[in-house]
């Protein structure tokens, strides 16, 4: 019903906000929102609902019959007490006129309070209803709409609603040699076009595709992530996972820092204020664009130098 009532108000249709149930409200504007789109709403309980009231107000009738005949009761019943106070020392009159109005009135209010009752539980049956056909029960919440393949109005073809339940994952595909490297628990990094990255571990790592030649076969990894986020399904990302983790610290540069020279050594171009000095470096694990280097010659190089990216 919460759905219901949030998403009406959502396409502009009042609904008071502390109605909780499918109250009027509610009903008005399911009815506006057929009708806005050129369908007659579906309207149930209309034959039960007139009944419950003409009973309610032949009980009403009763209670007030009841009532008058109480009164009258009461008026000759004194009368009855004065005329026999008149004529000296009599028997007294007995109330069992009273009596019986007064259970009469009583009896006449009870069967109006249950037609009161019977009436609103009626009211709050008939009215608009929104037929069983055009509503999809989920055995489990929450779910995510990831598409809709209908628009109000239009006759539905095939497929109506994509839902998708669950934690979200990320699947990747590798070659086989870096796949094997892979498994579960490693640390994992999901990677957003515009540069947003979310942690996660691996969950799955399964051979999807072997081939005659062990290096052409394909490895899927699934990336469970660690925190839920809203992005919508089959939307393109980058994987990174981590398959080596060093116990030390190392210095890291990025891989176009890296020149090889004729001489074969590796150098980094370091540039501090206008000094620029090149830096011989071993390169070690490599990942995400980035190379571990160790300089040659200790203290050449250190953690927050600025490196030169590029130099041919």
């Amino acid at each position: 019903m919460t759905q219901l009532q949030v998403g009406l108000r959502s396409l502009g249709y009042s609904v008071e906000e502390g109605e909780t149930t499918f109250g009027a409200s509610t009903k008005s504007a399911v009815t506006r929102f057929y009708e806005d789109r050129g369908y007659s709403v579906v309207e149930v309980g209309g034959e039960e609902l007139k009944a419950a009231e003409d009973a309610f107000t032949a009980a009403d009738r009763a209670a007030a019959t009841a009532e008058t005949a109480l009164r009258r009761a009461k008026r000759d019943y004194d009368h009855a007490v004065e005329a026999a106070e008149a004529l000296g020392p009599a028997e007294r009159p007995t109330l069992d006129g009273v009596d019986d109005a007064t259970s009469a009135v009583e009896f006449a209010h009870e069967d109006l309070e249950a037609a009161r009752e019977a009436v609103n539980t009626a009211r709050a049956a008939a009215g608009p209803q929104i037929p069983l056909g055009e509503v999809a029960f989920l055995v489990f919440l929450p779910v995510t709409v990831d598409k809709i393949s209908v628009v109000v109005g239009r006759e539905v073809g095939e497929g109506t609603v994509q839902l998708a339940a669950g934690p979200l994952s990320a699947i990747a595909t590798f070659p086989r040699p870096v796949g094997d490297a892979v498994s579960i628990d490693n640390h994992a990094t999901l990677i957003a076009p515009d540069g947003e990255r979310w942690e996660g571990v691996v969950s799955n790592v399964k051979l999807v595709s072997e081939t005659e030649s062990e290096s052409d076969d394909r490895v899927e990894v699934t990336v469970s992530l660690n925190v839920p986020i809203e992005i919508p399904s089959g939307s393109t990302m980058r994987v990174n996972v981590a398959t080596f983790t060093s116990p030390f610290d190392q210095l890291m540069v990025p891989e176009a820092a890296l020149v090889t020279s004729a001489d074969g050594e590796t150098r980094v171009r370091v540039e501090k204020g206008q000094e620029v000095r090149d830096v011989v470096v071993t390169v070690g694990e490599s990942g995400d664009g980035m190379v571990a280097v160790t300089p040659v010659t200790e203290g050449t190089l250190a953690e927050g130098d600025l490196v030169v990216i590029g130099v041919g």
